[in-house]
């Protein structure tokens, strides 16, 4: 089976946009203990190249619908 990738490509962004979306990862991987979340957040660093973002739902805080993002490498 293939999975088709869909999103935007992290390697295609500004630094400043790259670090963004580091800093949106890190507060999901934050959740884990410190040595899983250091390890996950290295490994992650490593492919951002190859990693596309998509995000589903509303974009602000008003909406009651859910939200959320897929990062996949």
């Amino acid at each position: 089976i293939k999975v088709r990738v869909e999103g935007l490509k992290l390697g295609t962004l500004a630094e400043a946009s790259r670090a963004r979306f580091l800093d949106l990862v890190r507060t999901r991987v934050g959740i884990l203990n410190a040595v899983h979340a250091e390890r996950a957040m290295k490994r992650i660093a490593k492919r951002l190249d190859e990693t596309s973002f998509a995000w589903f739902g509303p974009a602000t805080q008003e909406s009651p619908s859910p939200s959320g993002f897929r990062g996949r490498c």
